[in-house]
């Protein structure tokens, strides 16, 4: 009986299986059971040897078996034993998960430096790998241009490539003053290029617009004293209005070229900051509210609205001066719509513009103008190389002036010219018009730079009526109504129609040796 009551207290039965009952040594026979799956599930961990005597049983062999149970009861594996399951299929998947965190990051880096390395044209094709061009900066001394790669270049580096046919060393500020109004992208915005001796002439256009003005000032650099004097007077004249502060840009050039004049037109439609721009001289003033009628053209869709967007048209705004030079200064008493134009052109007090030099504006087509209805625009039909009016046009899609001319004469018309050839036509405004504020001339200057740029625009014209047409047989395209300007144009050119008949000559030949 103590012996039996011992054995219990020890949890283990030391009674010989033969007096037991058969329901307590099922329940034995379970238990070890129990304690074998545990032994599978954990490892092969070790178990009491039997012993001859049943009750008799040292600590060495109870140990293992009360280690069991213990760790049955407490849940903490012993020293001595393997990881359990659990533990060994967490540690598998958090390393799939670094090694699948490595690879991804690797491709990832892999692509990306792949993608920057590639050709600018292909980030269309392989997405958005990088933006072109991340950010500009520009201040009074230097500019920088900067890719979102870390490429930078210089100032100089960036201007020498895009006013390469200008005279160097010349400097380029844009924005050295800054209009605080921003502006709708189908504004109106006249660029308009301004020398040292033009200040109140600028203040007075920008009076007169209230709107956009992108314009380049030129300073020159061969004085130093003069050029601080000149930067002190353009800042007070830009204080002298609010209207300055809230319409004008100023881009600064310096150099010591006095008149690079197509450079500086170019300069100002750069950094014009509305879809829409008109060229126009600074000494002439605005009489009616273009800005205005010409918006309201485009959102109305009519024949303006039609032809302003298919990109191909140019808008001509008839120019004008007075007869007696003394009578066009004050720009406050000139008229300010068509009918009272009309009036005093008839009179005898106004004049087309510029009468000294007829071809410059007489395409234009007056008596035309004088007698459309309003809203009746029509198209400029007798085209001549001299032409140079003053036009409402896109600021991105026709071509920019050529820069190779210095001084007066054959520059303006260069850049109508350029523009006629790629297929813009000119379309007459017949509700607006403008006039030029009378000045004194330097007309010995005048003179000797005409001559000299009279032989740069005949060779310009030659240039590129050979280039455009060459550039157009390639693409066998010169018979389309895009290139019916180029066509009409370069075929009464002096010296175009050999080069061409020479180079449509050769051309056959190679055809005939290639069937051959």
């Amino acid at each position: 009986m103590n012996r039996r009551v011992m054995c219990a207290l020890a949890r283990r039965s030391c009674t010989p299986a033969r007096l037991l009952p058969k329901r307590r040594e099922g329940i034995r026979v379970q238990r070890r059971l129990a304690v074998l799956d545990t032994d599978a599930r954990l490892g092969a961990l070790p178990w009491p040897k039997k012993t001859a005597s049943r009750c008799s049983s040292s600590s060495s062999t109870r140990e293992p078996y009360f280690q069991v149970i213990g760790e049955l009861s407490i849940g903490l594996p012993a020293d001595s034993y393997q990881r359990p399951p659990a533990m060994l299929q967490i540690c598998k998947r958090l390393t799939r998960f670094i090694v699948i965190g490595y690879l991804a990051i690797t491709v990832s880096y892999t692509t990306m430096r792949l993608c920057l390395g590639l050709s600018r044209n292909l980030s269309y094709i392989l997405g958005s790998c990088f933006e072109p061009l991340s950010s500009i900066t520009w201040t009074s001394d230097r500019a920088m241009v900067q890719t979102n790669n870390g490429d930078t270049w210089s100032r100089d580096l960036f201007e020498s490539k895009l006013f390469d046919l200008t005279l160097k060393p010349s400097k380029v500020i844009p924005y050295y003053y800054r209009a605080l109004q921003e502006h709708k992208d189908e504004d109106v915005t006249i660029t308009t290029i301004v020398t040292s001796s033009r200040f109140e002439t600028l203040a007075r256009l920008v009076e007169q617009y209230r709107g956009p003005i992108s314009a380049t000032v030129h300073i020159s650099s061969s004085n130093t004293t003069r050029r601080a004097s000149l930067l002190a007077s353009l800042h007070s004249t830009y204080t002298s209005s609010p209207l300055f502060a809230r319409w004008v840009d100023v881009h600064l050039v310096t150099d010591a070229y006095d008149r690079q004049f197509n450079m500086w037109r170019n300069v100002a439609r750069l950094h014009a900051r509305t879809e829409w721009v008109i060229m126009l001289d600074v000494d002439f003033a605005v009489c009616t509210n273009i800005r205005e009628r010409f918006r309201g053209a485009l959102e109305a869709g009519g024949a303006v609205g039609t032809l302003a967007k298919s990109g191909r048209a140019a808008f001509v705004i008839p120019a004008f001066e007075y007869v007696v030079q003394e009578n066009g200064k004050d720009w406050k008493t000139f008229p300010r719509n068509k009918q009272a134009l009309v009036e005093l052109v008839h009179a005898g007090s106004i004049a087309t513009f510029h009468q000294s030099w007829a071809p410059g504006h007489n395409s234009t087509d007056y008596e035309q103008y004088y007698a459309a209805l309003p809203g009746e625009i029509y198209r400029v039909t007798t085209y001549q190389k001299s032409y140079e009016p003053y036009v409402v046009m896109r600021r991105d899609g026709p071509p920019w002036c050529d820069e190779r001319f210095v001084g007066y004469g054959g520059n303006k018309a260069a850049c109508l010219f350029s523009i006629y050839l790629s297929g813009i036509d000119f379309y007459v405004l017949p509700d607006d018009f403008l006039i030029h504020q009378s000045h004194a001339y330097a007309e010995e200057t005048r003179k000797s730079e005409r001559k000299t740029n009279r032989q740069v625009y005949d060779n310009f014209r030659k240039e590129l009526c050979v280039e455009q047409i060459a550039q157009s047989l390639r693409a066998n395209m010169l018979h389309t109504d895009e290139k019916h300007n180029l066509r009409a144009e370069c075929m009464r050119t002096p010296g175009v129609p050999e080069i061409v008949l020479e180079h449509l000559l050769k051309t056959e030949v190679k055809k005939e040796i290639v069937s051959d």
